[in-house]
């Protein structure tokens, strides 16, 4: 009966230490995307332009459409406030 009790305890340790650090985890994804979103909304329209201009130069309009760019954008903005949290 002992080593039961100690079996769930360590199984109930173990969950909440899992749901803690998805907590965490989730905290920071949300931090992050808030901070890209306000990275973007800060960026001149003319910047923003030009960062899709080189997107489309690098790989090419006929490889790469409009939403693939504006994932690649999102993904560098996400990248850039990820930096900015970390630091």
């Amino acid at each position: 009966m002992q080593l039961h009790r100690v079996v769930e305890n360590n199984h109930e340790r173990a969950y909440c230490n899992m749901m803690r650090t998805t907590t965490a985890k989730d905290k920071r994804d949300a931090e992050i995307e808030l901070l890209a979103k306000s990275l973007r909304n800060d960026m001149s329209d003319d910047d923003y332009f030009k960062m899709e201009n080189i997107i489309l130069e690098i790989f090419g309009e006929e490889y790469i459409d409009h939403d693939g760019v504006e994932e690649a954008l999102k993904t560098l903005f996400n990248i850039k406030a990820t930096s900015l949290i970390n630091n």
